[in-house]
């Protein structure tokens, strides 16, 4: 009886071990972060061969005293001699075939193959043991350089480091949880990882031991959390902020648009170490408004009736990413001098009261104006649900648009938005068909397009006759997965330069609010130096007092529509006790004339460079 029992477990065991470990490999689950296939299935094949070659031992030893003890332990030596090579297969013959079992066929069968198989897995496991010591051993000459450490090797982490390489040539990119085996496009990134010089760890981030690494500030620490599983991502930033915590010299980037990642990560004990959220959307934006964001300012059209500039800004598909923009053009386009108009199209019908939810002061009639308020945001938003590209009534409404400077196409897929972005094209030049042929061409177009191959066919795309369309394609791994994108040491310091002037260091690492409102009132700055905006890039003391006043008015205005951006609204009350955070409710979201001397001091300061 024995012997059928001890085969079926050890026939489970070993299904078991091979099932676990394909699991694991495929991500789809994971028993915790030290389990890696090669363990898992080794643990299968250990306890099918101690489940084998149990029954044979009771037999051997029935009858003698402390039968049981010498049963289990050496059933156990026995195990190990299979994995050494030191096990002869007579004793299977011996027993098995002789036992007059109608499994034996069997037995000796899966015997044959754990014979065969426990070995290959010894082999295995001692290269890969070297493999792991050669790491270590690379690793320990870059004791003091900058070591930049991904928590996993896919397209967008290698796109990331080979940018960090080309900027800094002794920079030192460790991958972690790396199989150089697998399938063709793993085989790949690994030949690419190993032409970048990098090293490669089979172990997880959170095993490999990167504490003893200089704490000198020039060979900083950098994490990048960067897997394709969001949750994974969230647990794995925790734990290495709990290791990590009081180091000054590191710094730790998770991708992660998971919500509970958003409240996690501001814990209120403190720490040493920089922990920073990655939304790549927001971060894209931030940059090209950060590099080139005066563009928009430059395309403004004459307003003859006011005297201003026109910003016409539309934007086709309110996914992530055009939201993103609508939400970021609001304070980016509050300008002295200019107006700015945000036309935005979606299929959905619910997508104007999409954003009134998330925004409800953007889309009040009594601030969703061009009318000047003292301080208050100018900017008119009108959000065109319900209308696809495909139909009549969204050509029609684009016509109304003549004056566009700026289209945006992002409707969530790369071939959608190469068909639009020409059908747009197509439409501003049958629009413009009676004006001169020297005018310049508007309206600036931009689309979206993940694939960096197929970016770099369509980027320079012309008709028949060679005419260029001037559609700017953008998106893709090698626009969004940049030093300058990511990390934005310069735009970093900037607003943390802005932060300093009312508040703590640490609280700008550990509070996306003050991160985020920083960032913006940093961009913002750029934009005015830019353009030449009265004061702007002079020191607070370098400022006359007309253009202090100019720049507190500014501030607060672009300060004002930021802050409705994010969702927040008026807390109803000038009393400070009246801001609610849990609520995004604020007592400061007035007009200029209404706010405290103290209030106008802060905007001039952080106004100002």
């Amino acid at each position: 009886m024995e012997w059928n029992i001890c085969f079926a477990v050890s026939l489970l065991a070993l299904l078991a071990g091979i099932v676990w470990a394909v699991a694991i490999f495929k991500r789809r689950y994971r028993f915790g972060r030290l389990v890696q296939p090669f363990t898992a299935l080794t643990a299968g094949v250990f306890v099918s061969a101690y489940a084998l070659f149990l029954p044979i031992y009771i037999h051997l030893y029935s009858g003698q005293d402390f039968s049981p003890i010498k049963t289990l332990l050496l059933t156990f030596h026995n195990v190990l001699r299979l994995f050494v090579i030191d096990e002869d297969f007579s004793i299977i013959r011996q027993f098995v075939e002789q036992s007059g079992q109608t499994i034996a066929p069997y037995y000796t069968l899966l015997a044959a193959f754990l014979y065969a198989a426990a070995p290959l897995l010894t082999f295995g496991a001692i290269l890969s043991f070297f493999q792991n010591i050669s790491a270590y051993f690379r690793y320990a000459f870059s004791f003091f350089r900058k070591a930049y450490i991904f928590s996993e090797l896919n397209d967008r982490s290698l796109t990331l480091a080979e940018d960090i390489v080309k900027n800094d040539k002794k920079a030192t990119i460790v991958f972690t949880d790396v199989f150089p085996h697998g399938e063709e496009q793993n085989y790949e990134l690994v030949e690419r990882a190993k032409a970048l010089g990098a090293l490669c760890f089979k172990k997880d981030i959170l095993v490999v031991n990167f504490r003893l690494h200089s704490r000198c500030e020039r060979a900083a620490l950098t994490f990048f959390v960067i897997g394709a599983n969001e949750a994974e991502n969230v647990e794995q930033a925790l734990k290495l902020i709990e290791i990590y915590r009081e180091r000054e010299n590191a710094r730790l980037y998770i991708f992660s648009n998971h919500e509970a990642c958003k409240m996690v990560l501001a814990s209120p004990e403190p720490r040493k170490l920089k922990v920073r959220r990655v939304d790549e959307y927001q971060s894209l934006i931030d940059r090209q408004l950060y590099e080139s964001g005066a563009q928009f300012f430059r395309d403004a059209v004459d307003n003859e009736k006011t005297g201003e500039k026109d910003i016409s800004t539309v934007i086709v598909g309110l996914g992530r990413y055009g939201t993103g923009m609508l939400k970021s053009l609001i304070w980016y386009c509050q300008m002295d001098g200019y107006r700015v108009t945000i036309d935005a199209f979606d299929a959905d019908p619910l997508a104007e009261e999409r954003i009134t939810r998330q925004c409800p002061e953007i889309m009040d009639p009594t601030l969703n104006n061009h009318e000047d308020k003292n301080g208050e945001m100018r900017c008119l938003v009108r959000v065109h649900a319900g209308i696809s590209t495909d139909s009549l009534a969204f050509a029609k409404e684009l016509e109304k648009l003549q004056n566009a400077t700026y289209v945006l196409v992002c409707l969530g897929s790369d071939e959608a938005n190469i068909k639009y972005a020409l059908e747009v094209r197509k439409l501003y030049e049958q629009m413009r068909r009676h004006r001169p042929k020297a005018e310049k061409p508007t309206p600036r177009i931009q689309a979206i397009v993940q694939n960096g191959a197929l970016k770099k066919t369509v980027c320079n795309i012309t008709t028949f006759k060679n005419e260029p369309y001037n559609i700017e394609f953008i998106g893709d791994n090698y626009t969004c997965y940049t030093e300058k994108v990511i990390l934005n040491p310069e735009l970093e310091q900037s607003a943390l330069r802005r932060h300093l002037k009312y508040g703590e260091e640490e609280d700008f690492w550990r509070y996306e609010y003050n991160y985020h409102s920083s960032i913006a009132s940093a961009i913002h700055l750029k934009a005015r130096i830019d353009i030449g905006a009265p004061g702007a890039g002079k020191q607070e003391q370098e400022l006359t007092e007309e253009e202090k006043q100019t720049i507190a008015l500014l501030e607060h205005r672009r300060w004002n529509a930021y802050m409705r951006t994010q969702g927040y609204i008026y807390s109803g009350s000038r009393e400070k006790s009246s801001r609610n955070d849990l609520g995004k409710m604020h007592h400061d979201l007035v007009g200029f004339q209404r706010l405290s001397e103290d209030d106008i001091n802060k905007d001039i300061r952080v106004g100002s460079e």
